[in-house]
């Protein structure tokens, strides 16, 4: 079964590594205009990129860099960094965290976390020009949570994928 993930943020990567990872002959692709380091995951899903590096010496796993602070600004698509964002986001930390006060910023950044007031997760069918039918498994508007939602979402995508009605899904061999 060929199987096209759209997107390679932390939700697609995510959910065709899931595939791929229950059904190994399956052919997964991801389809994206943007991969890693590109996508708006990358800076909270970084927090982990120590830990899946298997040559990264223990010593260098710290806590003296952190990623901190974001905003949520419903249908603002500026992906500049502004001045009064970063001080909101940094005094805010500070105040939660006060042993941050005088700490070097390293890389400012802005990414766009498309959301909704509900995450879409559900299979549809459509029909091609050709009058084929193929399934489309909607994951997608998880806003800011997608770090926190990407691996229980996966698996409900591999859920929906074996309850397909697919002749190679259902053999009983």
């Amino acid at each position: 079964m060929r199987v096209a993930v759209v997107g390679a943020g932390v939700i697609g990567v995510s959910s065709a590594f899931a595939v791929k990872s229950v059904f190994p002959s399956y052919d997964v692709k991801i389809f994206a205009d943007a991969f890693s380091p590109d996508t708006t995951g990358d800076g909270s899903a970084g927090l982990w990129t120590p830990f899946l590096l298997d040559d990264t010496p223990a010593e260098d796993i710290t806590i003296h860099n952190v990623v901190i602070g974001g905003t949520h600004q419903e249908g603002d698509f500026d992906r500049s960094v502004r001045e009064k964002d970063s001080k909101h986001i940094y005094d805010g930390c500070c105040r939660i965290m006060p042993s941050l006060k005088g700490s070097e910023i390293i890389r400012a950044w802005v990414g766009l976390r498309p959301g909704r007031p509900r995450v879409r997760l559900e299979c549809e069918s459509l029909s091609s020009s050709m009058g084929k039918e193929f399934k489309v498994i909607h994951n997608y508007g998880h806003g800011g949570s997608g770090v926190t939602l990407c691996w229980g979402c996966a698996m409900d995508v591999v859920e929906m994928i074996k309850n397909l009605k697919v002749p190679e899904l259902n053999s009983k061999l």
